[in-house]
């Protein structure tokens, strides 16, 4: 069995982050905006408005990128996802954004997490998801 030349595995790596949506940095900047902004309102401490935040740009970036992953599972070749595709993708980001921030100490809901990001899919679900969209948790 011969090794991987750097020069494939450089190009394959170029591949997969041409794959991931080019708005996903700018989502997740405006979604740990909107989401310090209401949780520091809510909960008048502005330190857990920027926790939740940063996890909620973090959930957002890691939906962008395991969109390549999914992409290619459900072969549409940049066709954008259905619904339930897109259900299933931010599902992933939710449990993965779980699993991300229970090392630092902090819980999420995840079947809550889900069920909501399901209602947001479904109140904008009159048109197919292309690209990075806000996960909210």
């Amino acid at each position: 069995m011969r090794l991987p030349r750097i020069s494939d595995i450089k190009s394959d790596v170029n591949l997969y982050l041409d794959t991931i949506p080019k708005n996903t940095a700018k989502v997740a900047a405006i979604n740990f905006l909107v989401l310090s902004v209401i949780s520091t309102a809510i909960t008048g401490h502005l330190l857990t408005g920027l926790i939740r935040g940063s996890i909620a740009a973090t959930a957002t970036l890691i939906q962008g990128a395991v969109t390549p992953i999914f992409s290619k599972l459900f072969d549409r070749n940049g066709k954008p996802f259905t619904y339930f595709q897109d259900l299933i993708r931010s599902s992933a980001a939710v449990v993965i954004t779980a699993a991300v921030t229970r090392t630092f100490g902090f819980r999420i809901n995840i079947i809550q997490n889900i069920a909501f990001n399901a209602l947001l899919l479904s109140l904008t679900s009159n048109r197919p998801v292309d690209g990075a969209k806000p996960v909210f948790v």
